[in-house]
């Protein structure tokens, strides 16, 4: 069997894509090519195949969605895996012309991607013209999956089967890459973040809490792996800010890291972050990678309230739950969950073991790899 995934926007390093999904196919034995944008033209990365389209840029959207088509044209393949809307249209077309199945892999709500972007009417009449859209691609795909039941739910209104492969943590099977993080563990407590940063995204909230739990926790230390955001002046706001709440010592900024090593930082950090503004509804229902990571390493989690992560985190004593909007919230919630650790009311050990039987990628992946076998 082989599979070849479409991407317009999605990046060969993507965690879900390659890291477990590729790398499943891979696994069982069977291939899987990956199109999308990538500076190579040609790497053969763990078994995968991964043919660079280029490196994406706001002028040459376009043009990827054209190579992207022509390169999926030449490919000899048994299922065509679309990861955004854009490569879905390619999808379908060339599907339909070599007469290959089509799978939509939706890792979102997209009629919610233009919330809070432009004005309410126009919103909802957009939003309205998405799911015509999506009703209409439907009518000629075998399968969407999306990442939760919530999620799944949502797109009832699909002319398809809609299934579910959640965003369960496959990190243990990348802890042999070890860090010499003595410097670091200095440090207590130590927060951690992983990918992109924004404001969307809490950056501010967590901010202005840990300039508050700096006078109680002098060596506290905020770990950011990944990115300050894509956006320039979200950067410069965010750098300004540091500075002004004098929290330059307490923050270390790490640049984007091989996945394999990720497991060093989050076995010496003390409380894993997502701090979504829940304004955004794609927020609210979201089950990030990063927080399946932060359990599977028996971290404890800060998550928003009102949300499915807040369901999971007070089912499992997994974490608390804080107003994502409200920095003393925040520092409140940390010193909460520093206390329930402490008291052993919340403990990483049981976290971690809660994590291998009920949030983990194996049994995802065997789900990912029938749902293949059976639209083929």
């Amino acid at each position: 069997m082989k599979i070849t995934f479409l991407n317009s926007l999605h990046p060969a390093n993507d965690k879900r894509l390659f890291y477990k999904e590729a790398i499943s196919i891979v696994n069982h034995r069977h291939n899987v090519t990956f199109l999308g944008p990538y500076c190579k033209r040609f790497e053969e990365r763990d078994g995968v195949i991964i043919k660079g389209l280029g490196e994406i840029r706001f002028f040459n959207r376009f043009w990827i969605i054209i190579k992207l088509f022509v390169s999926a044209l030449s490919e000899k393949t048994d299922i065509y895996q679309c990861n955004e809307i854009n490569s879905w249209f390619v999808g379908i077309i060339v599907g339909k012309i070599k007469r290959v199945p089509v799978i939509f892999d939706a890792h979102e709500y997209y009629p919610s991607r233009l919330e809070n972007k432009i004005k309410p009417f126009f919103e909802r009449h957009l939003s309205l013209l998405i799911k015509v859209i999506m009703q209409m691609l439907s009518l000629y795909t075998d399968m969407v999956i999306t990442v939760s039941e919530q999620l799944m739910n949502k797109y009832k209104f699909l002319k398809c089967p809609v299934d579910v492969i959640h965003n369960y943590s496959n990190i243990q099977k990348s802890g042999a890459i070890q860090l010499n993080l003595n410097e670091i563990r200095k440090s207590f407590p130590i927060l951690i973040s992983i990918g992109l940063i924004s404001i969307d995204r809490g950056i501010e909230i967590i901010l202005g809490g840990l300039a508050i739990l700096k006078k109680k926790f002098p060596d506290i230390l905020y770990l950011i792996i990944g990115k300050n955001t894509d956006n320039l002046s979200q950067q410069n706001r965010v750098l300004s800010l540091i500075k002004e709440l004098q929290i330059q010592d307490n923050i270390k900024f790490i640049d984007w890291i091989d996945f394999n090593m990720v497991n060093s930082y989050l076995t010496i950090s003390t409380i894993g972050l997502i701090l979504f503004q829940i304004s955004l509804y794609n927020n609210k229902i979201g089950q990030p990678h990063k927080f399946f990571d932060y359990l599977n390493s028996g971290l404890p989690v800060i998550v928003p309230k009102d949300t499915t992560l807040e369901k999971i985190v007070y089912e499992y004593r997994a974490g608390v739950a804080v107003d994502s909007s409200n920095y003393k919230s925040f520092a409140n919630g940390v010193e909460q969950l520093l206390v329930m650790v402490n008291n052993n009311i919340i403990n990483r050990k049981n976290i971690k073991n809660i994590a291998n039987e009920k949030f983990s990628w194996k049994n995802e992946e065997e789900k990912y790899i029938a749902l293949l076998e059976s639209v083929i």
